[in-house]
């Protein structure tokens, strides 16, 4: 009986032991392997009272959650700890110096602008923290010069062959930058020149604005430009100056036939935050976005999320377009949150012994710095912009950029560049300032401006009057010349893509010598003789 009962015992453990196995195995993997991920930090800085922080800061909050969605076992979760700048220097500056020292992050998402990044930049290869921008596109900032910042987004170096493509495109010669005077407007400058010169064409002058300046000082500046020959403009500032520079042109006429107006990447990029009135005709550059139904999805959070958010902002002003730096933000943070899984366990605080030679005490070198560095350097994937791949600390510059004419509010695309095919045109007609369709030639008859005085000896002998002659009207006491020299001249200069206004004077009883020396001293530009025919 006692071993019948032993015999029974012993089956329902196996039995139960059968249950607990087959239970066991019924139980998803990814349940059986579930463990806490391990808490990564990293810094934020941004000044979400302008735009590009507040695209950005609702495309960084999806891209986390997108990819812990994606991705559920990851053993690590970025943690963002966000601090605002309001775009200046200093506060940038003691916003990294806090999230180093008292947050100990592993590496930095921003800041919004060139001079900011430059700081934080230099605060960054200090202590080993990387530094990520998916909106500072100014060579003033660079890999180079600034080992651990790394730039998720493509570089001015990428739109300025675009704009000098545009240039050469419809025949102009002469283009006038009005720019931003800070490190960045006067980066893009420099860049804007050789691209120019590529395509045979020249900046005669160029208008650098502060952000502080003055309504009346704004006039003035556009006034003075509006004096002078070129009507061809690059406008390179941030999207504040941009309306201020917009609407004071327009109000003084400079928006009309004739005018050509060209944003660059951080203005076509945001055109919805741009008085639409001010706007009609002109054109933009601007990377171009690939399309993707996961773009399309994307556009659609984003957009609820970003309303949610900003009560405030006008709904037509996101319902105009996708920003390209809502795009760069989501990539760069997804890079991050690759590069955190890529470099193994993390200790508690990534801060070490203090490697401080300057006076800065709180400064300390990172522990994880440089591997989170080489990881970023190495990750590639499939972003919402395209392939997301670093060259030398830089988004990669093979792509395209897209050209648009802004009519009625709406930007409309007109053509595509690509480095390896030029400039393609699309049909259709582009309606320039004025509601014209006619190409602007490029350049006007200044409203001021020195006139040329091309002297001839005189008088002419008669054997070379068939060659050239003057005549002086008596109603106007205006010097008319004609002979084949003169018109050989005139047509040359009827060529040129710009206006060139001169007087002919008569000078008589001169010698050689002091002709020539008038020459010498600018009295005269140009000497005719029939003896140096």
């Amino acid at each position: 009986m006692g071993e019948r009962n032993q015999r029974q015992r012993s089956q329902e453990i196996h039995i139960w032991v059968l249950i607990l196995l087959l239970f066991h195995i019924s139980i998803p993997a990814s349940t059986q392997l579930t463990q806490t991920p391990t808490s990564f930090k990293v810094g934020l800085i941004l000044d979400t009272k302008y735009p590009i922080g507040q695209v950005a800061l609702t495309s960084i909050q999806i891209a986390i959650a997108d990819f812990y969605t994606a991705n559920p076992n990851s053993t690590k979760h970025l943690i963002v700890v966000q601090r605002d700048s309001s775009s200046n220097v200093l506060n940038a500056a003691s916003a990294a110096l806090e999230l180093i020292t008292g947050e100990s992050v592993h590496a930095i998402l921003g800041p919004g602008t060139a001079p900011e990044a430059s700081v934080v930049s230099d605060l960054g290869t200090k202590t080993n923290i990387p530094i990520i921008s998916f909106s500072v596109t100014s060579q003033s900032v660079a890999p180079c010069c600034f080992p651990f910042f790394v730039r998720a987004a493509p570089s001015d170096a990428l739109q300025v062959r675009a704009i000098a493509a545009l240039v050469q495109e419809y025949g102009w010669r002469r283009v006038v930058p009005i720019y931003e005077d800070d490190d960045h407007g006067v980066s893009l400058l420099s860049l804007l020149v050789d691209a120019l010169d590529d395509v045979e064409a020249v900046i005669p002058y160029s208008c650098g604005i502060r952000f502080s300046a003055t309504a009346d000082h704004i006039s003035s500046e556009l006034y003075r430009l509006q004096t002078l020959q070129t009507r061809v403009f690059v406008i390179n500032t941030c999207v504040d100056l941009a309306v201020r520079i917009l609407t004071t042109a327009n109000q003084i006429g400079m928006m009309s036939e004739g005018y050509v107006w060209i944003l660059t990447e951080q203005l076509t990029s945001l055109l919805g935050w741009i008085e639409n009135k001010s706007m009609q005709g002109v054109l933009g550059v601007s990377t171009q976005i690939p399309a993707s139904v996961r773009l399309n999805g994307f556009k659609r959070r984003w957009t609820r999320q970003f309303l949610i958010e900003n009560p405030d902002v006008d709904p037509l002003i996101v319902s105009s377009g996708l920003s390209n730096y809502a795009v760069w933000a989501y990539d760069a943070a997804w890079a991050l949150a690759l590069a955190a899984e890529d470099i193994g366990p993390v200790p508690n605080s990534p801060i070490g012994t203090n490697n401080s030679s300057n006076g800065l005490s709180t400064l300390a070198v990172s522990d994880t710095g440089e591997s989170l560095l080489e990881a970023l350097l190495r990750i590639q994937f499939d972003g919402l912009g395209g392939k997301f791949q670093l060259v030398n600390g830089e988004l990669n510059m093979t792509r395209p950029c897209q050209i648009v004419n802004v009519v009625d509010g709406r930007a409309r695309q007109i053509g595509v560049w690509t480095q390896n095919g030029g400039l393609m045109r699309r049909l259709g007609t582009v309606i320039w300032p004025g509601d014209s369709t006619v190409t602007p030639r490029g350049w006007d008859l200044p409203t001021s401006g020195k006139r040329l005085k091309f002297a001839v000896p005189a008088p002419i002998d008669p054997g070379f009057q068939s060659f050239l002659n003057l005549e002086v009207e008596k109603a106007t006491n205006r010097t008319m010349a004609k002979g084949f020299v003169f018109e050989m001249f005139e047509a040359a200069v009827r060529q040129l893509p710009y206006a060139v206004l001169f007087d002919y004077v008569p000078v008589e009883d001169a010698s050689y010598d002091s002709l020539v020396e008038l020459v010498a001293n600018g009295v005269i530009q140009l000497l005719y003789s029939p003896n140096f025919i």
